[in-house]
């Protein structure tokens, strides 16, 4: 019912699902509110090979999540961005299950750049079974404790599958190929 992401973002209430649809989305989206513990806002693709967020390397961001919290993000393939396909400041207790990130391309010759994944002060954020690939870090966080990495992989990255600073604090990182 929406032309745009950002407008089904904007109207999403807590305990509400975006489901989108097999297809690309190239402009970038804030989540600038979120849901709550017993009903978060949902962002459920079609698959991680169905529903992709490319952004031909030109935005630094593709989605950023803003001041808000209590948000599941499911099923997407993030792509091609500047500096993380999924950036969050402020942002606690969000959930990303079954999403693939990738930035430059896996059999071309250009330097990895940017994070699938970037935290800062975003504490209790659950993240499994995703895959990062071809970038400098897959997840890097700054102040967000309480981290939950759960069987995910990372391969092929400039320097790390995970970069924690001011982070370990009662994080789980347990069933990871990094």
């Amino acid at each position: 019912p929406f032309a745009q992401l950002q407008a089904a973002f904007d109207r999403a209430l807590p305990g509400d699902t975006i489901r989108l649809e097999k297809g690309v989305y190239t402009a970038p989206a804030l989540l600038a509110h979120g849901g709550t513990s017993a009903a978060p806002i949902t962002i459920q693709g079609a698959g991680a090979e169905e529903t992709i967020f490319d952004g031909g390397k030109e935005p630094p961001v593709l989605l950023e999540l803003r001041d808000t919290g209590n948000i599941v993000l499911r099923d997407l393939q993030v792509r091609w961005f500047g500096n993380a396909g999924i950036s969050a400041t402020n942002t606690e207790s969000v959930t990303v299950e079954r999403c693939r990130f990738f930035n430059t391309g896996l059999r071309g010759s250009e330097t990895p750049n940017g994070s699938g994944i970037l935290l800062s002060n975003s504490p209790r954020w659950t993240i499994s079974h995703c895959l990062f690939a071809k970038m400098e870090h897959g997840v890097r966080t700054t102040r967000s404790p309480q981290l939950k990495l759960l069987n995910n992989t990372a391969f092929r990255n400039m320097y790390d599958g995970i970069y924690l600073v001011e982070s370990s604090q009662g994080s789980v990182i347990t069933g990871n190929s990094f």
